[in-house]
């Protein structure tokens, strides 16, 4: 498959036209490359933000516009009508816009020694919804792909445009393996990319909160359901569901308890039921002390894997009816264990209890989940739908070096996030000197989680951050994956991160690393074998 710049993934803001186009793209070989929806801003080039996809391989380059819907000209005025029914009129048609657009690249690409002069690039259109009638000499029917058109392999039609390009302008050389790379890296390293880590922040986002539908039907059964035990992975919205089950009771006119071991998540969680007064939100050592009711008409224990056994303890002292015949829920993932518990849940649970499973990640990308089974030899169960950026890889040996690096990686984060956004997280607490230190190397505010504030970037370990997450996260200081409580931090810190994760591995790791790459390879032949069900 083509490399996709920026990975290709469904979009809610993309045309019916240009997805048909990228996924046609998608089946051009991995000698070509893609780049599109680069969300370029305040380029000197202006007309680049234009340009639909640039298309890179063997044979040239190819500045492709994609138009979708009706497209006619009248009078000399062209005329675009989306699916919407909307009409937008231009007197630059799609053509002028992606000849404009590639000899502006063309130019750029040759300047900086990119491109030599005698090899090939050009343009095209596609118009896959419409038949472009009322031929005109501004038309050029030789790179024009309508509904008309074969839309054979991807490979045939671009080499065909790429010579139709070389025999016009004499310009016919084909592009080297290496010459392919230096275009990309000369248009990534020069185009100002990073603006669109927001947009695609939200759009990654946007396709996240749609993959959650499955969890209405865990909803639906805890209505009728005194007990239930809900077991997902990391991203599958367990404490989601656990704010959301606590309140539900609550409207019912019961008192509830929402307890977890972890003190920043009990703070966040009660923030997001402050407005709830029936609803105490309490850790296990906080029960012993603070003042309340001994019973609850129902408890409900998000991380209860952190509690081993001794959630039968809390159910059973502060739930009426206790174990056996209350009202609780359990949300849980055993592969979150990071205090040791190291007990088998199942074991635990009554019969009377009703079992069930989260099976879909609605809070990481695909690269995200898979670099942390990859990591930590973790086999995810929830399938993640949605592909976002690609993991980011820093190797050091030298702590200093490593903080240089993650200064680097801060600066270009905040450039483009709210700093509160944006969370570095640790094995073991980072000290206040070092704390203070990358802060005035990365010009870029740091917080613990105890004094969070919008203007900083929040720094934790992994324990301390279990059950939040940020749209970027930076893992830092991996020392080793040897143990199983060292994969158990990488897991848990990895898969805090929404879009965009950053790994910071020490050179002593790497052949942990190719282990789980090993490892992970294993999985997804397995899986694959398995009829119906996708790898990650």
């Amino acid at each position: 498959m083509a490399r996709f710049i920026p990975p290709l993934r469904v979009s809610s803001g993309r045309s019916p036209a240009e997805t048909r186009v990228l996924q046609w793209l998608s089946r051009l070989g991995d000698e070509w490359t893609v780049l599109h929806s680069l969300g370029v801003l305040n380029h000197s080039f202006k007309r680049w933000a234009e340009a639909d996809a640039l298309v890179v391989g063997p044979p040239g380059l190819v500045v492709l516009e994609v138009k979708g819907g009706r497209v006619a000209r009248r009078q000399g005025v062209w005329e675009f009508t989306d699916r919407f029914g909307r009409v937008t009129r231009k007197r630059e048609g799609p053509f002028d816009q992606a000849g404009g657009a590639h000899g502006a690249i063309r130019r750029h690409l040759v300047d900086h020694g990119a491109l030599r002069r005698d090899q090939c690039s050009g343009w095209a259109v596609a118009l896959p919804d419409v038949t472009l009638a009322g031929r005109a000499p501004d038309v050029l029917e030789e790179v024009l792909l309508d509904a008309s058109s074969e839309w054979s392999a991807p490979e045939v039609v671009l080499t065909r445009w790429c010579r139709h390009w070389g025999d016009r302008s004499r310009a016919a050389s084909p592009l080297a393996p290496e010459d392919v790379a230096a275009v990309v890296e000369t248009l990534r390293v020069d185009l100002d990319l990073r603006p669109s880590l927001s947009l695609l922040a939200d759009e990654v986002d946007e396709e996240l909160t749609r993959v959650t539908t499955e969890q209405e039907r865990v909803l639906r059964a805890a209505e009728d359901n005194p007990r239930l035990a809900v077991a997902g992975r990391a991203g599958t919205g367990k404490t989601m569901l656990a704010l959301a089950e606590a309140r539900r009771l609550a409207d019912e006119g019961g008192r509830v308890l929402l307890t977890c071991s972890s003190a920043p998540l009990a703070s966040r969680l009660g923030l997001a039921l402050q407005d709830a007064p029936g609803i105490d939100v309490r850790t296990p050592a906080h029960l012993l002390t603070a003042a309340g009711p001994d019973h609850y008409d129902a408890v409900v224990v998000d991380e209860a894997q952190d509690l081993g056994a001794g959630w039968q303890d809390v159910v059973d002292t502060r739930a009426r009816g206790g174990v056996e015949a209350g009202t609780w829920r359990l949300f849980l993932d055993p592969a979150q264990d990071l205090v040791g518990a190291g007990v088998d849940m199942a074991s635990t649970l009554p019969a009377s209890t009703t079992r069930m499973s989260l099976t879909l990640n609605c809070r990481n990308t695909r690269q995200i989940a898979v670099m942390a089974s990859m990591l930590t030899r973790t086999e995810l169960d929830a399938v993640a739908p949605v592909l976002g950026p690609e993991v980011v890889m820093h190797w050091w040996s030298d702590p200093s070096n490593q903080d240089r690096l993650l200064a680097a990686e801060l600066q270009d984060l905040v450039d483009v996030l709210p700093p509160a956004r944006v969370a570095v997280l640790t094995h073991r607490p980072m000290t206040a000197a070092r704390r203070a230190a990358l802060s005035r190397l990365a010009g870029v505010h740091l917080a613990g989680l105890e004094e969070r504030r919008t203007d900083a970037v929040v720094v934790a370990t992994a324990e301390e951050f279990k059950g939040l997450e940020a749209v970027a996260v930076l893992v830092a200081d991996v020392e080793s994956l040897d143990r199983a409580t060292d994969r158990r931090h990488a897991y848990v810190a990895c898969t805090r991160a929404r879009v965009r994760l950053t790994v910071f591995l020490h050179e002593a790791v790497r052949e942990g690393y190719q282990a789980g790459a090993a490892w992970f390879g294993g999985v997804v032949t397995r899986r694959s074998a398995r009829r119906g069900l996708q790898p990650y």
